[in-house]
């Protein structure tokens, strides 16, 4: 029989309070309660007084009674209607499986694992604080599509001042559903304690229809080291699993967190969240938030935390934004899966990385790298770019000075930086590379502060998404691999590129008509702007035309523009005509 002193309880109450969990107020108790444990390592139904200890069940009501599941093996526990108890324990090496059928089991104090592996199959627990894993090795499993846990709010890994709490699980699977209103946090020290941790704590959402949220402003926290000045404190390697079509929904997540920035030597480092890799519609939703950040990486002094994205998975970002954080090693990998962040911002901080690799794809209204920050697809912290997935901007700050590439060389998976229009500056130009690099859609290529630069065209550069144009404010260099592809879809409507200072033209151009349109006689197309330029293109690939008609290229390198002329055998024609025409006149007039 387990007893818990009203002093303990108060100082759990404490941190809750200090991490956001205001509104957890444990009902006072108009009667004495008692603990109730079950004594049976039979299956059996709630309300039979001969599954417990001294015969009788836990009262039906919300104020005295607690009930204990202790040392008892592996059994299931069933209800036959909906109960009500003031607090539900696991502890010890207890294996209960809650299969509850269609009722609710109402537990409005707190459900408190201390150990052992429950799980809840069919059914629904309802409590206030879901006070997840004081102990170390617990395990709960959500499992089913009618298994469902509701909470204002939980912990899974909660360390106070003299107890761990490491390597707990929990498991959500095969369209079970968590919800918790209020702050959720995995992997928490509380703000008092010397020499604790609480790290290797999992969330795993698995499964088509498994489900996760924590709706509130206060979201998720995971490796949180709370405030306070002792030492020796440690959340790290947490984690969040979300696989083979699970859904993760918050309106902020910290991955890796202490807080106050003065909170002492603790560490949170190694937090993770990992999206798909097994099955497809794997999600971490980011919901509306009042945030300027909803999805943090390594916040306040933080180290070595990383998302992660694999293929199957998507981060939707709802238009909020993403900060990843300065401290050593944090940060965002897109390999394979999707960053969904149309409207919003990601932020990547001085010593910290964004990586985008295997196909992935990443939306964003603006990408900010600070000088000391990479993007890249490597681990080498020099390198800059991506060599395969897909990138689409509005705006672009590439602050450190190496060149942005887009493509390796490699002859691989495609790279392509679509520019959603808007401006696009790098501190080191941008390199399009041989083989797979792309550049396409409308916007404006410059250096820091609007400084010239140099686009450097080795790949494919095709502007617009059908027709558009780029602009750069400075010069143009393209290598003998360059392609650029221009379509013409109407007399004002054709591909442009744009540049301020000097062209040097290389590779091949090809022009295609699309929109069914046919250049007549005198039409002409200013692909291109520039001030001078220094060497042709190897190939022209133009257009066929109707009878009659061909391209003039004369001006293409002085003035950029191609236009539509008659066919020198027509001129020859046409005036081999007039002579006749003329002649006939003066053989009439004798």
């Amino acid at each position: 029989m387990k007893t818990t002193s009203s002093s303990h309880l108060r100082r759990i109450r404490g941190i809750f309070l200090a991490a956001g969990f205001a509104s957890f107020i444990l009902p006072p108790s108009a009667v004495l309660a008692a603990n109730i444990t079950w004594s049976s390592a039979a299956s059996g139904d709630w309300a039979t007084g001969a599954n417990w200890t001294g015969g009788v069940a836990p009262a039906d009501n919300t104020t005295t009674d607690d009930a204990y599941f202790d040392d008892n093996g592996t059994y299931t526990v069933s209800l036959a209607a909906d109960r009500n108890v003031r607090r539900l324990y696991v502890t010890g090496s207890a294996n209960p499986v809650f299969a509850f059928g269609i009722y609710t089991l109402n537990a409005p104090s707190l459900m408190w694992i201390q150990g052992g592996s429950a799980s809840l199959t069919s059914g629904t627990i309802a409590t206030v604080l879901w006070q997840g894993y004081r102990a170390s090795n617990s395990t709960f499993t959500l499992d089913g599509l009618t298994a469902n846990v509701t909470s204002n709010g939980g912990l899974v890994g909660y360390s106070d001042s003299t107890q761990s709490s490491d390597s707990n699980t929990l498991f959500i699977r095969n369209g079970a559903d968590f919800t918790s209103a209020t702050t959720f946090s995995i992997g928490l020290v509380a703000a008092a304690g010397v020499n604790v941790s609480s790290s290797g704590n999992k969330t795993e959402v698995t499964g088509a229809g498994s489900t996760f949220s924590s709706p509130s402003a206060g979201g998720i926290n995971m490796g949180f080291i709370n405030g306070g000045t002792n030492t020796g404190r440690t959340a790290n390697n947490n984690s969040i699993v979300i696989n083979d079509g699970g859904e993760v929904s918050t309106q902020i997540l910290y991955v890796g967190r202490q807080a106050p920035a003065t909170a002492g030597t603790g560490t949170s480092t190694g937090n993770s969240v990992t999206i798909g890799g097994t099955g497809t519609g794997s999600v971490l939703n980011i919901q509306s938030s009042a945030s300027p950040f909803s999805l943090n990486i390594g916040f306040g002094g933080a180290t070595n935390n990383m998302v992660t994205v694999n293929a199957g998975g998507e981060i939707n970002m709802n238009g909020m934004s993403t900060r990843v954080y300065g401290s050593t090693g944090n940060v965002l990998r897109i390999f394979g899966g999707a960053y969904s962040g149309t409207g919003g911002k990601i932020l990547v901080e001085n010593s910290a990385k964004m990586y985008l690799g295997a196909g992935g794809s990443v939306t964003a209204k603006e990408i900010e790298v600070l000088a000391n920050g990479r993007f890249g697809d490597k681990s080498d912290a020099a390198n800059a770019g991506f060599t395969s997935g897909t990138l689409i901007l509005t705006t672009m700050t590439y602050r450190p000075t190496v060149a942005f590439s887009v493509g390796d060389n490699s002859g691989t998976t495609p790279a392509i930086y679509n520019m959603n229009g808007g401006v696009h500056s790098f501190g080191g130009g941008i390199v399009i590379e041989e083989s797979e690099g792309r550049l396409t859609g409308n916007g404006t290529i410059q250096g820091l502060s609007a400084a010239d630069t140099t686009l450097t065209v080795n790949g494919l550069l095709a502007p617009g998404n059908s027709v558009g144009i780029i602009n750069v404010t400075g010069n143009l260099l393209s290598g003998s691999s360059a392609v650029f592809n221009f379509e013409i879809a109407g007399l004002a409507s054709f591909d442009q590129l744009n540049m301020t200072g000097n062209a040097a033209f290389a590779g091949t151009l090809n022009v295609s008509l699309i929109n069914s349109f046919n250049p007549g006689q005198g039409d002409s197309f200013d692909l291109f702007d520039f001030v001078s330029t220094s060497s042709p293109f190897d190939a022209l690939n133009l257009p066929s035309l109707g009878p009659g008609l061909s391209w003039d290229t004369s001006t293409l390198y002085t003035d950029g523009v191609v236009s539509v002329v008659p066919e020198p055998s027509t001129i020859g024609l046409l005036a081999a005509c007039g002579l006749g025409l003329a002649l006939l006149r003066r053989r009439r007039n004798y």
